[in-house]
Order: C-alpha cells, then sequence, then structure tokens
C-alpha cells in the first residue's frame, strides 16, 4: 500500500502503476487542493542497505531537474518522509514508446522526425544541467497524445531516465555486489565508455539517443 504518510499530506497516492529504477516506485496521485494528476515516484529506506548514499543521489536527481522544458515531465515537487524519499511529477496520459513499437510496429519517418528533434533538444537542455540520459530506453518515454485538432504528438522523457553518470555507476555497483538484478536499466541503451568507467560527456548520449532512433525507425535494436 502507498505510504501513509504521504497520504496524509499534501497528495492523494493512488495505485502503483510501475516498479523500477533501481528500487523506487511509481505511483498515480492527485494534488489534494488543486486536483490535478500526479505521478509520486518514491525510494524507500528499506530497499537499500547504502541508504545515506542512495538518499544523497536520488535527492541530488530531484534538484537536477528541475529545469522547464516541454519534453521533459516537470518536477512539481521533491521531499522526504521518514524512511522514504519523493519525487512528484505531471501524470502524463500516453503510451510509452515500447508500447508504440510493440503494438503498431515501427514509427514512420514523418512521424519520427519531429519526436527525435524534440529528443534531441531536451537532451541539451539536460547537458546544461550535467545530466545524461544513460538511464533512458523506450520504457520511459512517453507519447502525449493530442489534445486539440492543431495539436501534434510530443515526446516526453521521464525523470526516471536521467541521471548524473557517477550516480548511475554507484546504484549499479551496489546492486551488482547484493546480487540484484539490474533489468529495469536497460543496459543496451548505455553507453560502453560509462559501462567500464570511462570518460564520460556529451558523447555518451549520442550512442544513447542512436540506439533509440534506430530502434524506433526499424523496429529492433542495432545490436543484440
Amino acid at each position: 500500500a502507498p505510504p501513509a504518510s504521504l497520504l496524509s499530506t499534501t497528495y492523494d497516492v493512488q495505485e502503483r502503476i510501475w516498479t523500477g529504477r533501481l528500487g523506487s516506485d511509481v505511483y498515480r496521485g492527485v494534488h489534494r487542493a488543486l486536483g490535478h494528476p500526479v505521478a509520486v515516484r518514491i525510494l524507500r529506506q528499506e530497499a537499500h542497505p547504502n541508504w545515506a548514499a542512495a538518499r544523497e543521489r536520488f535527492l541530488r536527481e530531484a534538484k537536477a531537474l528541475q529545469v522547464s522544458h516541454e519534453s521533459i515531465l516537470q518536477v512539481r515537487d521533491y521531499g522526504e518522509e521518514p524512511g522514504l524519499v519523493y519525487i512528484v511529477t505531471d501524470f502524463i496520459e500516453g503510451p510509452t514508446v515500447r508500447m508504440v513499437l510493440t503494438q503498431e510496429g515501427r514509427f514512420a519517418w514523418p512521424r519520427l522526425r519531429p519526436l527525435l528533434t524534440q529528443l534531441v533538444e531536451a537532451v541539451r537542455t539536460l547537458h546544461r544541467r550535467n545530466a545524461v540520459v544513460c538511464g533512458l530506453s523506450p520504457e520511459i518515454i512517453r507519447i502525449r497524445q493530442p489534445v486539440t485538432e492543431d495539436d501534434q504528438p510530443h515526446l516526453m522523457i521521464s525523470t526516471a531516465g536521467i541521471w548524473n553518470a557517477q550516480d548511475l555507476l554507484a546504484t549499479l555497483h551496489e546492486q551488482t555486489l547484493r546480487g540484484m538484478s539490474i533489468e529495469d536499466v536497460e543496459l543496451r541503451y548505455v553507453a560502453p565508455e560509462l559501462l567500464t568507467g570511462g570518460a564520460v560527456d556529451v558523447r555518451s548520449d549520442v550512442f544513447t539517443i542512436g540506439v533509440l532512433a534506430y530502434e524506433m525507425a526499424t523496429g529492433t535494436v542495432p545490436f543484440d
């Protein structure tokens, strides 16, 4: 069940809609006063023996993601309660890129081109915040559906895919030492130099975007 400490304050935290991101859970919720739909991502102390480091990384992520961009889910709030920390973002209705690939197949170029343009522009904004999208995968990119007849589908990056490179490596290392699965980080989208401890810069995101673009255009990844 969602934690009672959050239910009794600003947000009505409802059903869990996603589990992953190295120990965090995402819940659908509503801002009690405004009635605004939100997504609440929660990291619990019980899931992390090295809680101090995990908490620090999570809160650092929340602070870094206070960026305004139409293709990045807006962080509306973040904080902590006894035994947990949380990030609140807007809740976006719409399928993930993975859902589209599974149900409809590859993206035709007229549909793909504007979405990739939006992705590149969002990544450029994140680089100014010293963040990389090394945790990005089709599972955590949503396609916001048109609201009006003149509106166009819009790509939305979940905050769960945006990491400081050193934080991602530290978290993966902790999970591996504990013998836990790291399936929620799709390693095929992560630049090799990051996984081997090499220097990481904006070129690492060119790799990630390239794999994503190839898969969206063809329906398959460029390598096994």
